[in-house]
């Protein structure tokens, strides 16, 4: 089909023709060629062809109506992910509120086992200066009881040298 052809049938100018051919170039791309005079295959008239008022409205209306549900359940999609997400959060605002609450508990339990901890460190400090000064008591007892028992020896020893003389003075076996 020629140029001419297309705008005698559809009754338009041959400037809306070209205007379309340069705007959809791509589109029409080994489907227009020279032959004396423009030539048009089939698909090429098809896409030139003049579109009323209402089938353009038409088609936009379709394409919208499609756009609108990709871009609704899109949403829809977004939204429930959303909606989990916020649960999600919440469990853990809930949890994290547990272990805030685990953390105080133990934090005053902490504080009365440090407590108990200072007394029983300063009974226990108190006890290692007992300690020390019996240490230094039975070590003094240790020292007086090994310097008595040398005397206890000694003594020992000159009642047995003076048991002798005795003996010998007084002829007693």
């Amino acid at each position: 089909m020629t140029v001419k052809a297309l705008c005698e049938k559809y009754k338009i100018s041959h400037q809306a023709v070209y205007a379309k051919i340069r705007k959809k170039k791509k589109l029409l791309d080994g489907h227009i060629f020279k032959d004396g005079c423009l030539m048009l295959d089939d698909y090429a008239a098809e896409i030139l062809k003049p579109v009323s008022a209402d089938g353009r409205f038409f088609k936009e209306s379709e394409i919208l109506k499609n756009e609108l549900a990709k871009k609704s359940k899109y949403f829809d999609i977004l939204q429930d992910e959303l909606n989990f997400k916020n649960e999600k959060i919440a469990k853990l605002e809930n949890s994290l509120n547990d272990k805030i609450s685990e953390i105080k508990i133990l934090k005053n339990q902490l504080a009365e086992q440090n407590s108990k901890f200072e007394i029983l460190q300063k009974r226990l400090d108190e006890e290692d200066s007992k300690n020390a000064d019996l240490i230094k008591s039975v070590k003094r007892l240790t020292d007086e009881v090994a310097e008595k028992s040398k005397l206890i020896e000694k003594l020992k020893q000159e009642t047995e040298q003076l048991n002798q003389k005795s003996r010998r003075l007084f002829g007693k076996n």
